[in-house]
């Protein structure tokens, strides 16, 4: 459990930084929907880094769910 929260914790963090981008979707905020890849570039660089804190394997699921996550997350 306090592996899944030593874990969990960096994600949440990371993903409370990235909704900043989808603060306004009128095209007013420096990241929202025509900026979408650049968000899913930070989402995927910071998912990486957290999840390489754990291992190798973490850092590939920690890229991909904050490439996923960061990309939606900004086309909202």
């Amino acid at each position: 459990m306090n592996v899944l929260i030593r874990a969990a914790l960096p994600v949440l963090l990371a993903s409370s930084l990235l909704s900043g981008c989808a603060t306004h979707s009128d095209g007013s905020a420096s990241l929202n929907q025509r900026t979408w890849p650049i968000c899913s570039l930070i989402g995927g660089l910071a998912g990486g880094g957290l999840g390489a804190i754990q291992s190798s394997g973490w850092a590939a699921g920690g890229a991909a769910l904050g490439l996923l996550g960061g990309g939606l997350i900004c086309y909202a």
